[in-house]
């Protein structure tokens, strides 16, 4: 999905990436786990960690990438999207995860922004969607909850 997307932003015969290169400055990091990744894990590190619950507060000793993540992320101005792609450990497919907002505007961007993909992408579905409170509660069998996962966190 990211050779994917970088393809589409960069060719420069695409009506779509050159008004995406137009309007928005893309920030792409290739993996934040590249220990883990080399020995076939998709989010645990080499300690065992799932990274993906270290957003809120990172440590620079047991969680580099994702701390010189943070300080990098905290210095974008006016950042509208923010996708993180990976694996998920039971469900296939291609869907998106978001935050459930208070704020009506708010939570209807999120979800017209996956909409969109969907009228844009056949691969995409929009019925594994989830945008519940319910699920940004639900903690892990090692009682981590995903308010430290990144989509939270940022």
């Amino acid at each position: 999905m990211l050779n994917g997307l970088i393809e589409m932003i960069t060719d420069l015969r695409s009506e779509q990436g050159r008004m995406l290169r137009k309007n928005f400055v893309f920030k792409i990091i290739p993996t934040l786990n590249p220990d883990g990744v080399a020995r076939g894990y998709y989010r645990l590190d080499t300690l065992g960690q799932n990274l993906n619950r270290f957003y809120m507060e990172p440590s620079k000793k047991d969680q580099p990438t994702i701390w010189a993540f943070k300080i990098m992320i905290s210095n974008v101005l006016n950042l509208h999207y923010y996708v993180d792609f990976h694996a998920h450990a039971s469900k296939k497919g291609v869907f998106m995860f978001g935050n459930n907002y208070t704020d009506n505007e708010r939570q209807a961007e999120n979800i017209t922004f996956a909409k969109l993909v969907a009228m844009n992408c056949l691969n995409f579905d929009m019925n594994e969607c989830n945008f519940s409170e319910k699920l940004q509660g639900i903690k892990d069998k090692n009682g981590q909850s995903r308010d430290g996962s990144s989509r939270v966190a940022l």
